[in-house]
């Protein structure tokens, strides 16, 4: 169980942190955009990516398995449970999760309509450790990059 969980939250670490980097300004235009051409996502919306992104991925979640085993009812357990919530959380369907560390699935939601921010996978931890959750009273959009936003009009003078 142990082994599970380790392999879970690192994997879902190196998730957050493809996507950001996959959210710099080259790699968004030319590889990125694809998935986000959908700022109403769909289910099928998980699955829509270029080639590099899908292959970052599973990268992600296969290699650290020839450095750490774990039991192959951890691993399906893991791979189900990640690949559910982003089904879910490309639904456009606004659900709540039991889960306490399961942000909403707004939260990715907000990811498609503003772009550069809610970057984490299933847990909302990396974007809160990170700064990169989305705030109220920031600008985001395509042409703002780094997680953060750029301050509104109302908070332009403050730091």
């Amino acid at each position: 169980m142990l082994l599970t969980a380790g392999y879970f939250v690192a994997t879902d670490g190196l998730l957050y942190w493809a996507h950001r980097i996959l959210h710099r300004k080259w790699l968004f235009r030319h590889i990125h955009w694809v998935h986000h051409r959908w700022t109403c996502p769909t289910a099928f919306t998980s699955a829509a990516m270029h080639p590099v992104e899908f292959a970052t991925y599973q990268s992600v979640m296969l290699v650290p398995l020839f450095f750490y085993p774990i039991p192959v009812v951890g691993l399906i357990a893991v791979l189900v449970y990640q690949n559910t919530i982003a089904m879910v959380d490309h639904s456009g369907v606004d659900l709540r999760s039991w889960l306490p560390w399961q942000p909403p699935a707004r939260f990715h939601d907000d990811h498609h309509v503003y772009f550069h921010v809610n970057y984490g996978q299933t847990l909302g931890v990396w974007d809160r450790l990170f700064g990169t959750w989305r705030r109220r009273g920031r600008m985001y959009g395509v042409s703002i990059f780094g997680g953060k936003g750029a301050a509104d009009r109302g908070d332009a003078g403050a730091r």
